[in-house]
């Protein structure tokens, strides 16, 4: 008698058990193909970044300092700046990878230059002036120029001999750069509001054309400076340009390239064989 009790209950429970066999399988397949296309969609997002970043880290030079200079306030100076420094991008090697960190020290290079310039022309105009008042306000703009070139050194010195875009994921080495950076804009337009009110009207002559040309390259070495501030205020910007993301360096083989244009594919095919499994379980 308690063996077919026992058999009863088997037969009674049976069913039962299978339901929740169907239903671990049917949770099973749905939790696995879930995973499998969030992996290939997230690897097809990342491939596609990873693709336009190649576009325009591996581009011309051009083309990459143009997409940045457009962030800062006088793009086309900028362009013209780091451009002329062009050279730098390739070596006996070849061309050289284009990267935000080489377009910024080129664009601090660029500054240097322009403020190297100012302080020559400042003393070719210091030779020149006679009178006294011009003659303080010129030397106070040469100690702001020459203290200016110090500041931007030190930011070239911060991103060392090769440039290297982690340094932008250094807080300290960032904020140091800023504080240079503005302090060294500072020191120029100090220099530019003293020629701009304190002269007016008290030049002519030959000190004139002197003063004119100084205050010329004063402006482009104000505009150079402010231009590699604007960089290092929207670096963040301008890496995420570059796709200098998380994503970088976790797909490295080739193969996964060729999923996300298969991505198409397995969204159908995911669809459908849920629909399979729900009536395979007859769920």
């Amino acid at each position: 008698m308690n063996s077919v009790t026992n058999k009863d209950r088997h037969l009674m429970e049976d069913p039962a058990s299978r339901q929740k066999k169907k239903i671990r399988s049917y949770v099973f397949f749905i939790v696995l193909f879930t995973v499998i296309i969030g992996s290939i969609i997230t690897v097809s997002i990342a491939l596609i970044q990873e693709k336009e970043s190649e576009l325009l880290s591996a581009s011309t030079p051009d083309s990459a300092i143009h997409a940045i200079c457009k962030l800062t306030p006088k793009p086309t100076s900028c362009f013209d700046s780091i451009w002329s420094l062009r050279t730098n991008f390739s070596t006996d090697l070849g061309k050289i990878k284009t990267t935000p960190s080489r377009i910024f020290a080129l664009s601090l290079r660029a500054a240097i230059n322009q403020l190297e310039d100012s302080i020559s022309a400042n003393e070719k105009a210091i030779s020149e002036v006679k009178d006294s008042r011009t003659l303080t306000v010129l030397k106070d703009c040469d100690v702001l120029f020459r203290n200016s070139s110090r500041l931007v050194n030190a930011s070239v010195t911060a991103m060392g001999v090769e440039s290297d875009d982690k340094i932008f994921k250094v807080a300290k080495s960032v904020d140091d750069m800023k504080e240079w950076m503005s302090s060294s804009a500072a020191n120029i337009d100090k220099c530019l509001a003293g020629l701009r009110y304190d002269l007016q009207g008290s030049i002519n002559g030959k000190s004139y054309y002197s003063l004119r040309e100084m205050r010329i390259k004063v402006s482009h070495a104000r505009d150079d400076v402010a231009n590699s501030l604007v960089m290092l205020e929207k670096m963040d910007t301008i890496l995420g340009m570059f796709n200098q993301t998380i994503f970088d360096g976790i797909f490295e083989f080739d193969i996964l390239e060729y999923l996300g244009f298969g991505l198409v594919l397995y969204v159908p095919q995911y669809l459908v064989l849920v629909v399979l499994i729900c009536t395979v379980l007859r769920l």
